[in-house]
């Protein structure tokens, strides 16, 4: 296959994989709250507890959304590497405008509707709607969730220190747990990694960046896994390249098959260390295997082009939307028909959002550029394909 074809095999294959990963987190969240006996249990108290081994789709989008992102940071910053303009400040920049310009609007929107619409305290069995000035400011620095503070926290008696997603934000500690891995990946490959000496500030702020990936790895979740992968495959893609495709056909089928069966042993915990491995593997690998597409394929890439370009967006609204509808919609609707509503309803106000806030970013990095960074550094906007403007 030519260089071109490789490229465009490559766009579709993570524009489907996009798509599909954001679609089912939406899906997974959508039947928790529409149909949670379906999953669940219900206590006396009103509360769920878990009473079989189900499979929690949402999951699995996640860690594909991470193993996608440590693929194409890596390799984004892998073709700059020989760049002496590209540093962390430039790197900053590029992530900081693809993350923060949507994220900060949606902190915004979802602690005023929340505010509005459920206000403080308990919404139901699910989820706290934290709505404080403290909560709002720490979520929009990233600064929630973080071990490091809840350390700081016990040391020093302050409990308000340490803040968890803003209101019914849940899925929110994945976007900042991202945010901190970017960091640390920026200081060790664009700091640590080049200077002969380097400053204590980019040793504490490294220790500060990998508190949350390392407790969660601590904690017996392996979803963080999943970014270094991403990043080995990206580090070795010239080799894989050219490699022949029956070797490499063989272990993303093996690790499919070994996916599959661990998880079917271990009660479908998706975020198993093992499991988070094995996907990765396979997600990463089959991308090498993807062809030009032909016309089948084509097809589909261009009906899944725009739900992989808003898929950050429906990643931020897509919970709090299902909390709204499930307060709000008539009770005689019932279950499934509230569901089908649920799933069009947040997909159209994804859409929306990705219109007014989250397709500006290339606008909003422009403008960093400009005022942070002298022009003789400065570099055409990254990414330089479609592929490549993936957040994942």
């Amino acid at each position: 296959m030519s260089a071109a074809g490789a490229a465009r095999a490559n766009v579709v294959y993570f524009d489907i994989w996009r798509a599909l990963s954001s679609q089912a987190v939406l899906v997974g969240h959508a039947l928790n709250i529409f149909l949670p006996a379906f999953f669940m249990t219900q206590r006396a108290d009103g509360s769920f507890e878990a009473s079989r081994p189900v499979l929690y789709v949402q999951n699995l989008g996640v860690v594909i959304f991470f193993a996608l992102s440590g693929y194409l940071v890596t390799r984004a910053v892998s073709r700059r590497w020989d760049d002496p303009g590209y540093g962390l400040r430039l790197f900053i920049i590029d992530r900081a405008s693809r993350i923060f310009v949507p994220f900060l609007p949606a902190v915004a929107l979802i602690w005023a509707f929340d505010s509005a619409l459920l206000g403080a305290g308990s919404w139901n069995a699910f989820t706290d709607l934290p709505l404080d000035a403290w909560t709002f400011l720490t979520n929009c620095l990233m600064l929630f969730n973080n071990p490091a503070l809840s350390i700081a926290s016990k040391l020093t008696g302050m409990p308000a220190l340490y803040t968890v997603p803003i209101g019914s934000a849940d899925p929110f500690w994945t976007v900042v747990l991202e945010w901190w891995i970017y960091v640390a990946f920026g200081l060790l490959a664009l700091v640590i990694g080049r200077a002969a000496r380097t400053a204590p500030w980019a040793y504490l702020l490294l220790l500060f960046a990998l508190a949350p990936p390392f407790v969660m790895l601590a904690s017996g979740s392996g979803l963080v896994l999943a970014w270094p992968v991403g990043m080995a495959f990206a580090m070795g893609e010239q080799h894989l390249r050219d490699a022949r495709r029956r070797p490499l056909a063989l272990i993303v089928l093996l690790s499919t098959a070994f996916a599959l069966l661990r998880m079917a042993r271990n009660g479908w915990q998706v975020y198993d260390p093992s499991v988070v491995l094995a996907v990765s593997v396979a997600l990463i690998g089959g991308s090498f295997l993807a062809r030009e597409p032909g016309r089948v394929q084509a097809t589909l890439a261009r009906a899944l082009r725009f739900p992989s370009d808003f898929s950050y967006s429906l990643y931020l609204v897509h919970f709090p939307v299902l909390i709204y509808l499930e307060a709000w919609l008539p009770r005689t609707l019932g279950p499934l028909a509230s569901l089908g509503i649920a799933l069009v309803v947040a997909n159209v106000v994804a859409a929306l959002f990705w219109f007014l806030f989250e397709r500006h970013y290339l606008a909003v990095r422009a403008w960093a550029l400009r005022r942070f960074v002298s022009p003789a550094t400065q570099a055409p906007a990254l990414p330089a394909s479609r592929s490549d403007k993936l957040r994942a």
